[in-house]
């Protein structure tokens, strides 16, 4: 006879087409937040200064995920401290040097600079013929965007990307491990609070006053949310779904949001060579993701944060 027990529904299975799409749909989201938040970061820099505008963003970011902590009745004893001391240091040195070089080229232009970081993460990841021609295909479309000559670029302004670039490779593999972590989300808003901390003193000193002023934290509250909080922990997200290398060509939607933001909200207007590079990235993320094996799963599953 039937058990007269309640029955248990069994959650319907996830197909392996769903599973494949969802971290590229979630970088996609990333993506359009944090170019929307660089974009509306570029007004925030002629307010005050990189050094202050990327304390700001980050102090809201961290303001933020910790209220949400709080509510949710989390805590951050006992999470990773070592991973979250050595995650916010990457962020806030990041940002700054980000900041320092949106300061001096176009935002499509620095970012497809910046994206060198996470197509050498997706470089030294790859293991197949296959992974090389989608990192070539994204190198390409960087070089097609960025056309690096004395005519086109500020070379100060080309070494504070660059350097953003290599922290940027480093928080794809220090947040790989937050990622797959246990607590990630606690580990999360103690990396943004490690980075506003770092950056309090320098910022706070050459904001020189305009913090009382309502419209650099009107636009500052804006950046923290669309910079920080969105796309980091959805990005969070993501590095659970895929490998380091894949999550890196994944990335190289990141220049055709930060050309499409830049027109809409700065009204830079991209030229020919933009827009072929913008596809060549696209196709690079689209072929990375659609022809991903079933064994190129994460090693550790994600704990989800509560």
């Amino acid at each position: 006879m039937p058990s007269a027990g309640p029955s248990r529904r069994r959650a319907p299975a996830r197909s392996p087409a769903t599973g494949r799409l969802a971290a590229p749909g979630l970088v996609v989201c990333s993506a359009v937040a944090a170019q929307s938040g660089a974009a509306y970061a570029v007004h925030l820099l002629a307010l005050t200064n990189p050094v202050s505008g990327a304390w700001i963003r980050n102090a809201v970011g961290a303001v933020v995920v910790l209220g949400l902590l709080v509510a949710r009745r989390g805590s951050l004893a006992g999470i990773r401290w070592r991973v979250a001391l050595v995650y916010g240091c990457v962020l806030a040195l990041m940002n700054t040097s980000f900041y320092f070089g949106i300061q001096r080229l176009p935002l499509g232009d620095a970012v497809a600079v910046e994206f060198l970081g996470p197509i050498s993460v997706a470089a030294l990841g790859s293991r197949t013929r296959r992974d090389a021609a989608w990192v070539l295909l994204a190198a390409a479309g960087v070089v097609a965007i960025s056309r690096p000559g004395p005519a086109h670029l500020d070379y100060a302004g080309l070494g504070f990307i660059l350097l953003a670039g290599g922290f940027w490779a480093g928080y794809i593999l220090v947040g790989r491990r937050v990622a797959t972590g246990a607590r990630r989300a606690d580990t999360f808003a103690a990396a943004l609070t490690v980075a506003a901390l770092v950056l309090t003193v320098p910022g706070f000193t050459l904001a020189a006053g305009r913090l009382g002023d309502a419209r650099v934290l009107e636009v500052g509250v804006v950046v923290g949310v669309l910079s920080s909080v969105i796309p980091y922990g959805v990005e969070l997200l993501a590095l659970g779904r895929v490998r380091a290398h894949v999550f890196g060509i994944l990335l190289s939607l990141q220049p055709l949001m930060a050309g499409l933001m830049g027109f809409l909200i700065l009204g830079q207007q991209p030229v020919l060579l933009d827009y072929v590079g913008f596809l060549f990235v696209v196709a690079a993320s689209a072929g990375v993701t659609l022809s991903a094996r079933p064994d190129e799963a994460p090693a550790v599953e994600p704990v989800t944060a509560g």
